[in-house]
């Protein structure tokens, strides 16, 4: 087994960690799911990290992640005051 499928394997683990940890805190704080933005962006950049060999096809992966992320963020900072 190559070592680069190791840390592949090492990064993609450590971010379902954070990503369950994340949602127990969240779901802990306040009602509500996970958007469907949100779940967009955490597939798209574990796609990008997946596909970190076709270097043009990760970084594009990865960055629409980013780009959905930030959009999410920005919908949920517009909403209801209050």
């Amino acid at each position: 087994m190559n070592i680069s499928y190791i840390y592949i394997a090492a990064v993609v683990g450590a971010l379902l960690i954070l990503a369950m940890l994340a949602y127990a805190t969240v779901k802990a704080a306040r009602p509500g799911g996970v958007t469907l933005l949100a779940g967009l962006a955490f597939v798209s950049v574990l796609a990008g990290i997946l596909l970190g060999e076709q270097q043009l096809a990760g970084y594009a992966l990865m960055a629409l992640g980013v780009i959905l992320a930030l959009v999410d963020i920005l919908k949920k900072s517009r909403g209801p005051v209050g």
